[in-house]
């Protein structure tokens, strides 16, 4: 019975929060950026060579301001067998994102300065069911006793991170310069993961209700200093560049945190329920980003430029997002389990080394017009080395994701229009449900036996405007 437990509080505590947060490819900048695949690392493109490549900067030769956004996107995400077999999950949702807002301003013939608002990640993923049962055994297929059930599963997540920055680039050489970026990233997160299940006997016989109620929710924002410096080579019909991200450094943060954990009558009527509750306010949140390396090339004729890409992305070995407070035992002393909250309820997050590519072809159809098409990857670097129960908690499910994206853009004097459309596609391999309800049971505590048969799918279309002036 104590291992059933263990196990049961194990799987709650792996509830997943399904969102692209740990893909660091879901987003691009600059509308021409995007839709050729965020290949931007070798040569300037648009604005969006703040983030890619400072270095570029160098080679502007006006200024301007730029602005992008997914002017409607459709983005869908179902798991399934995500509370049993046959029993989905599935969120949709339709909205507006902005990309980037940005200018520049010349300094001098060789000092080039820019500015930019992005937005890395914009996130609003909720996932919930409820399943009944009307006549289940609880206590094993032979027993007499037969419970109606109810079982409710939720999570949800939503994330905001703004990145602002400034930049300054200098010319070394007529094919060569250098630039370097400082952005401040404001992050904003509310998270909130619950199982709720009941059963009451639809028998005759003394009255009772088995039930087990899990949730927990943290919400936090972080502000950390992130900087990128580069650098380019841009001859007639070659180009090539490098750029290095800084990890990141932490300013400030602050958040609260809500856990609660309650049991009764189980994993029978005899036994003396329990609750648990813990409550964090004014925590110091610290959200880390790793560092990486990106390299580009891109190869220019009269009827075809092709920009090829990649970065590296280090590893974030696991680290305490939130740590709460020494308090008192989950479980009491009699079940042999004596679980702290200050290390049951921590929050910890980490990442494994990813490495991502990215290819764009931008086809000539006239001296004003072109044809844009890109490809990237975007590997997951969800961290699933974890061997205890401190080591995966609040975590985010990980699935590769494929990019693929199509526009024009049409450039006279100093004014670019670029739109397009942009698709995006994944698919998780089969992994542990968080709960089985299909097969409620009084020794998994209602939970039942979770199975390796869910499947996360992921689909997403945006139709990308840009313009620059």
């Amino acid at each position: 019975m104590k291992k059933s437990l263990s196990c049961s509080v194990f799987f709650l505590l792996c509830l997943s929060s399904y969102c692209q947060e740990n893909n660091y490819w879901s987003t691009q900048y600059g509308a021409k950026s995007n839709l050729l695949g965020g290949a931007s690392v070798a040569s300037f493109i648009d604005d969006g060579a703040i983030y890619y490549n400072p270095g570029t900067l160098a080679f502007k030769d006006s200024t301007h301001i730029s602005v992008s956004a997914n002017a409607f996107q459709m983005e869908i995400l179902k798991v399934k067998n995500g509370m049993g077999q046959g029993l989905d999950l599935e969120s949709q949702n339709y909205d507006v994102a902005p990309q980037l807002v940005g200018g520049n301003k010349k300094l001098s013939k060789k000092i080039e300065f820019e500015f930019i608002l992005l937005s890395r990640y914009i996130v609003n993923a909720q996932l919930q069911a409820v399943h009944k049962i009307d006549d289940v055994p609880l206590f094993g297929k032979d027993s007499t006793e037969l419970f109606r059930f109810t079982g409710e599963f939720e999570t949800r997540n939503k994330v905001q991170e703004q990145w602002g920055g400034a930049a300054i680039s200098y010319r070394l050489s007529k094919n060569i310069g250098i630039g370097i970026t400082n952005f401040v990233a404001y992050r904003f997160q509310k998270n909130s993961q619950g199982v709720n299940a009941t059963a009451v006997p639809n028998t005759s016989g003394q009255f009772y209700i088995m039930k087990l109620d899990f949730t927990r929710g943290l919400t936090y924002y972080t502000v950390r200093d992130i900087v990128k410096a580069g650098i380019s080579y841009n001859g007639n019909k070659f180009a090539a560049g490098c750029a290095f991200t800084f990890p990141s450094i932490h300013i400030t943060g602050s958040g609260t945190a809500d856990n609660y954990f309650y049991i009764a009558n189980l994993p029978d009527k005899n036994f003396i329920g329990f609750n648990q509750y813990n409550k964090g306010e004014n925590i110091k949140p610290q959200y880390k980003s790793p560092w990486s390396v990106s390299t580009g090339l891109s190869f220019k004729s009269e009827k075809i430029k092709i920009h090829i890409a990649a970065e590296y992305f280090g590893k974030v070995p696991w680290y305490a997002l939130y740590q709460p407070q020494p308090g008192t035992s989950l479980i009491p002393g009699p079940m042999g389990i004596m679980h702290k909250s200050d290390t049951l309820f921590s929050v910890r997050k980490g990442a494994n080394a990813v490495l991502n590519a990215s290819a764009g072809t931008e086809i000539y159809l006239s001296p004003v017009i072109s044809l844009l098409a890109g490809f990237r990857t975007d590997f997951t670097c969800r961290n699933y080395n974890f061997n205890s129960i401190n080591d995966n908690v609040f975590s985010e499910s990980g699935f590769d994701i494929w990019h693929y994206s199509l526009g024009l853009t049409y450039s006279k004097n100093k004014t670019t229009v670029t739109s397009g459309f942009t698709y995006s596609f994944g698919k998780s391999e089969a992994r542990q449900q968080p709960v089985n309800f299909r097969r409620p049971d009084n020794v998994s505590y209602l939970l039942g036996k979770p199975e390796p048969s869910g499947v996360i799918t992921y689909n997403k279309i945006a139709f990308v405007i840009g313009f620059t002036f």
